[in-house]
């Protein structure tokens, strides 16, 4: 069983969808007229497919529009002739429909009546979509019925010229008349709207009217109940602004600065103390510490004084004995140590030697090379004997002696050898003694470059032992300047400086009952220390400066303060024996007769 529906040239998808569903029928054909928008998209008709199936329904379209066969080939909906509806060339219209169309509404003649009462006869006979449709169609005499849907179709095409023209124009739904023959327009419907949308303009006409008419006086009585209640709101709003504005005045102002001078005091005292190595827990008088090792040196460069010839070529050489009746200590001598003759030539010692010491009443004796202080032939000496020239003075002079056995050889004239500076002993002895000088000078500088800045250190608690003290070039090289290096190892207890202070503090706050607050760094000076490295601790003694203010309670005055006013507030503060000097402010400044709050009070302490 199949039923057959038509579809309107303005019909969207959701009507089609609705008319499907409101059928019966499983197998639904769909009359299409060429240019119907529903049909103009494949979106719609994949829509109209998923919704048939949703409801179990078969969908054949049937349609002269190309463009929707097309689409429904692609969705595989299947394409119906007209044949299959009794279809014939020229109209496609829905039977039963068009005849009650005529009949009551057009205005007829007899004839046209007659035409009318024989379409419906011939319809009646054969209803698309009935259940007799193919019964009927097998039973009925062909030939009789063609020729009275010939006769019938000759006079339909007589209808008045305008009725005709007004279905073309409408192009509604098709009506189907007989075997292949459609009319274009559904003249029923056609007259319903047309009538219907001149009485809704009507209506709509009508009611307008009435509103503004009827409802005028009641619009006014609305604005001027609108007016009230908007002349009631600002009153109630400027009251609530200005009362907030008055609060917000009364809690928040005046405001009051009081800048205070407080008096000063140095004071002084001596604290006994015990530092202790890497300790997490302390007693009182005792600070944390910590012990550190290190090795520090210091270069100085010098200027070589002495002349002396820029090579040996020409020099006089030999060996002297040095004989030390001084002492049983052994004594080192370095190279380029002078020794005169006693015909006033000097030489010098060619390396680093050391002189024994004495053994029993036995001197200690050594064989050094020596080599002419010049060249020339002159020094080429006989044996002779020598004096130490860095003993003179001193009682080491008379006690080590120095002679030759052989005789100086190779002394003698060269042009090769130029005049020039040269480091002698004693400008090594010289930087000696000022290097030094200078590294016990900066001794606290480099100390500080190996204790970390949260600590402090007495230098001169430190341990001090000096490792290497030596020229970088020896006695008699030919040169201009020279360095000196001095290196010096130092172990030394290093205090952790919050733990100092702290104690610091809590020692002038006892001796001064509180009264007093530190302000900046202390001054403290280390007067006695004793260290202990093995054992990790140091006694010391420490003289402390510091400069102080009184100490000054800001809650408590702020309540001494509260709801006075200028005059008041000034005789109070006077009464505070800790401050030097006292300058209020108000802002705004007109408001100094209003008495003032708590916590509208600044104070800006001034050290």
């Amino acid at each position: 069983m199949h039923k057959t529906v038509y579809i309107d040239h303005q019909e969207e998808i959701t009507t089609v969808v609705e008319k499907i569903k409101k059928e019966a029928a499983p197998d639904i054909f769909l009359v299409i007229p060429k240019g119907a928008i529903f049909a103009h998209g494949i979106i719609n008709l994949k829509i109209l497919k998923r919704e048939a199936e949703k409801i179990g329904k078969n969908i054949f379209i049937i349609t002269d529009d190309e463009k929707v066969k097309k689409f429904a080939k692609k969705i595989e909906i299947t394409i119906k002739d007209k044949q299959d509806i009794q279809t014939s060339d020229d109209f496609e219209l829905k039977d039963s429909q068009y005849v009650k169309t005529i009949n009551e509404h057009l205005p007829m003649d007899q004839s046209q009546k007659s035409l009318a009462y024989s379409i419906d006869e011939i319809i009646t006979e054969r209803e698309i979509g009935s259940k007799n449709f193919f019964d009927v169609a097998a039973n009925t005499n062909t030939q009789n019925r063609d020729q009275k849907v010939k006769q019938v179709a000759k006079k339909i095409r007589k209808i008045p010229f305008k009725v005709k023209r007004e279905m073309e124009r409408k192009n509604k739904a098709k009506v189907f008349l007989a075997k292949g023959s459609f009319l274009d327009s559904d003249i029923q419907q056609l007259y319903k709207q047309e009538i219907g949308r001149k009485k809704q303009d009507e209506l709509v006409k009508t009611r307008k009217a009435q509103e503004f008419f009827l409802q005028h006086d009641d619009q006014e009585s609305r604005i001027e109940s609108k007016k009230f209640n908007f002349k009631f709101l600002y009153y109630f709003v400027g009251i609530a602004l200005a009362l907030a504005a008055a609060g917000f005045i009364f809690v928040n102002f005046p405001k009051l600065k009081v800048r205070i001078n407080l008096n000063h005091k140095e004071l002084s005292t001596r604290i006994d103390l015990t530092v202790k190595n890497k300790i997490d827990q302390v007693g009182s008088k005792e600070v944390k510490g910590e012990i550190f090792e290190f090795e520090i040196e210091e270069k100085m460069q010098f200027k070589a004084t002495s002349e002396g010839y820029s090579n040996d070529s020409g020099k006089a050489r030999g060996e002297v004995k040095i004989l030390n009746k001084f002492s049983s200590a052994s004594q080192p001598l370095v190279a380029g140590t002078r020794i005169l003759s006693k015909e006033g030539k000097l030489f010098r010692l060619t390396k680093n030697v050391t002189v024994p010491g004495m053994t029993g009443q036995s001197a200690g004796e050594i064989s050094v090379e020596v080599i002419a202080d010049r060249p020339g032939a002159d020094f080429n000496l006989e044996p002779t004997t020598f004096t130490i020239e860095g003993f003179k003075g001193g009682p080491k002079y008379e006690k080590f002696e120095v002679f030759s056995s052989q005789t100086m050889t190779d002394g003698k004239e060269s042009d090769d050898n130029q005049k020039t500076k040269i480091v002698s002993t004693e400008d090594i002895d010289k930087a000696r003694v000022e290097t030094l000088d200078h590294l016990k000078n900066d001794l606290e500088k480099h100390i500080q470059e190996h204790i970390p800045s949260d600590m402090i250190f007495f230098a001169d608690s430190a341990e001090k032992e000096i490792t290497e003290a030596k020229s970088l070039v020896e006695a008699g090289t030919p040169t201009e300047k020279f360095d000196f290096l001095v290196k010096q190892k130092i172990k030394i207890f290093a205090i952790e400086k919050a733990s100092f202070f702290e104690l610091l503090e809590k020692q002038i706050q006892a001796e001064n009952n509180g009264n007093y607050q530190i302000i900046g760094q202390p001054d403290y000076v280390f007067e006695k220390f004793s260290n202990n490295f093995r054992e990790g601790i140091m006694t010391l003694t420490v003289k402390v400066i510091v400069q102080t203010i009184s100490f000054f309670d800001e809650e408590n005055v702020k309540l001494g303060l509260d709801g006075k006013k200028q005059q008041e507030i000034i005789d109070t503060l006077e009464n505070y024996p800790e401050i030097e000097k006292v300058e209020i402010f108000y802002s705004p400044s007109f408001m100094s007769f209003v008495p003032v709050s708590k916590n509208n009070i600044k104070f800006e302490i001034s050290q």
